[in-house]
């Protein structure tokens, strides 16, 4: 004999809504980190100021505003903010090679 009550199976919609807060997640995660990295901070940790993170903010910002006038997707939107981390990535790497 069992004193608990029966526990319910889990459903496709929960795995449904789990995938997606996950997915929004990650994009979320990308829109906050895009400015900070094209602001000159490492992600390591170390080096980056205020003044940089503002700067990535203003030029992210403008061209989020641009793409949208333009009336592009904004999963479209994204792949050009994951671009842009690339790119900035990159770049720190090879002037950090160069040292």
């Amino acid at each position: 004999m069992r004193a608990s009550r029966p526990k319910a199976r889990p459903k496709v919609a929960d795995f449904c809504s789990a995938t997606l807060a996950g997915f929004y997640a990650a994009v979320d995660t990308l829109t906050s980190i895009t400015p900070v990295v094209v602001g000159g901070t490492i992600l390591a940790g170390g080096r980056g100021g205020v003044i940089g993170t503002l700067l990535g903010v203003y030029l992210i910002s403008l061209l989020n505003n641009v793409l949208n006038f333009m009336d592009i997707s904004s999963h479209y939107q994204q792949i050009v903010q994951g671009l842009i981390v690339i790119v900035a990535v990159s770049v720190y790497v090879e002037k950090k090679r160069k040292l």
